[in-house]
């Protein structure tokens, strides 16, 4: 697959992700429909009390219960096992979770939310990392550093932001597109931290129609589960709203939660790119073509020699219908019956080849449905994330269509200012 963030839960002991597949009732198309991902660590305890929930942090998928935190790697980009990944998704990480961290917990054992943050330094070619947790008081704390193992307090963040005065009540929070979707229970703001002042601000309160019980994001929308059980995502663009509200986010069911709790996302630190995804395709074809070359090769020398069999066994044909010697009708029968032999024998390998090469010949037709299988996912996925950015980019150009109407506006009544207090100077003079 391309670089995807599918969304990952709990339903019982067994981590869950969505996947995306080819719908079978609608050829063509995709569907997305929970799978099994893996189990959870052994010494995990499910305890009432105690919170889970999966984040990705630098690259590798990290679950906690209560304060504690165990950590599955993203498998190295030279390993093999990653083409496999095309069909396989959960091999973009090791086979095991690591042992439970001994020097990182979380700040409380029952947390709303654990989420990460990366950004980039001020020179822009280091990435930095952060933990943000939401509290049941509603507080929000950060931890940053790149590497969980050693540890180290959380630290709560302030807020700064003049309008409202104070914080809402944070139901909910999640990480999307470079800033923080936060959910105060009846509207999402774009939650903007701060880590080196440790606090952060706050703008953009769109309204919500249907209250959310868990809120995730995916690297196309935010992902909100809905009190009748089912997944919904957020359009990437608000339209015009009424009343208190000047915009409103759409939300449309995507698929039905099937029980899976503890939503987070996953986000592996190594992936398939289509340059990658391409390159495994072609291969699998050239070995299955490689895989047919022999059967092929038997075939084509079965054909030549049949051919001069066949022309010798028309010849002593010929001879025997033609001749009065007994002799000479003897010799060509016992040619012709040491060529039907031959023949015999050519067509008995001819069909153990056919018979190894049918083998072949499936794995062959499963490998191109699957390259066409494959190729119709990614268009499908493709299509869904420029879709996504072009709502994104008209957005943005009306919102920068609005701005500069106002900037020209402005400087209209400046200049309007401008030639009043000059006229009014000149008519004094």
């Amino acid at each position: 697959m391309l670089n995807t963030v599918p969304v990952v839960g709990l339903r019982g002991t067994t981590v869950m992700y969505v996947n995306t597949k080819l719908d079978t009732k609608a050829p063509g198309k995709t569907v997305d429909e929970w799978s099994v991902f893996c189990e959870m660590p052994a010494d995990a305890k499910l305890e009432p009390g105690k919170a889970v929930h999966f984040f990705p942090f630098n690259g590798d998928l990290c679950v906690s219960v209560g304060r504690d935190v165990w950590v599955r790697k993203h498998r190295q980009p030279s390993d093999p096992l990653i083409r496999q990944a095309v069909d396989n998704w959960p091999l973009l990480y090791v086979d095991q979770w690591s042992d439970k961290l001994t020097k990182f917990q979380l700040p409380t054992p029952n947390l709303v939310n654990v989420i990460p943050f990366a950004e980039l330094t001020a020179t822009r070619d280091v990435q930095q990392w952060h933990l943000m947790t939401l509290g049941s008081d509603a507080s929000i704390s950060m931890w940053s550093g790149d590497d969980l193992t050693v540890g180290g307090p959380f630290t709560n963040m302030s807020y700064a932001s003049q309008k409202p005065p104070t914080p809402p009540a944070w139901k909910q929070i999640a990480y999307y597109s470079g800033k923080v979707c936060a959910y105060d229970g009846q509207d999402t703001w774009d939650l903007t931290p701060d880590f080196g002042n440790q606090n952060y601000t706050i703008e953009n309160q769109v309204s919500v129609p249907v209250p959310i019980t868990r809120l995730t994001a995916n690297e196309v929308c935010p992902i909100a589960l809905q009190a009748d059980g089912a997944l919904y995502k957020r359009s990437t663009a608000a339209t015009s709203g009424s009343g208190d509200h000047a915009d409103v986010f759409t939300w449309s069911k995507w698929i039905d939660g099937n029980g899976v709790q503890s939503l987070g996302a996953a986000s592996p630190g190594v992936s398939i790119d289509l340059g990658l995804l391409i390159a495994i395709l072609r291969s699998r074809y050239t070995d299955t073509q490689l895989a047919m070359y022999p059967s092929i090769n038997m075939i084509d020398a079965f054909a030549e020699a049949h051919d001069v069999f066949l022309d010798g066994l028309l010849s002593q044909a010929q001879i025997y219908a033609t001749s009065t010697d007994a002799a000479k009708q003897d010799a060509a029968k016992a040619a012709g019956t040491s060529l039907m032999k031959h023949a015999s024998t050519w067509a008995a390998w001819l069909h153990n080849t056919a018979e190894r090469g049918s083998e072949n010949v499936a794995n062959m037709s499963k490998q191109l449905d699957n390259v066409h299988n494959q190729l119709i996912i990614q268009l499908a996925d493709l299509k869904t994330i420029l879709s996504g950015l072009q709502k994104d980019l008209e957005s943005k150009q009306e919102a920068l269509d609005h701005a500069r109407a106002a900037m020209w506006g402005s400087l209209a009544v400046m200049l309007v200012g401008r030639f009043a207090e000059f006229h009014t100077t000149g008519s004094a003079d």
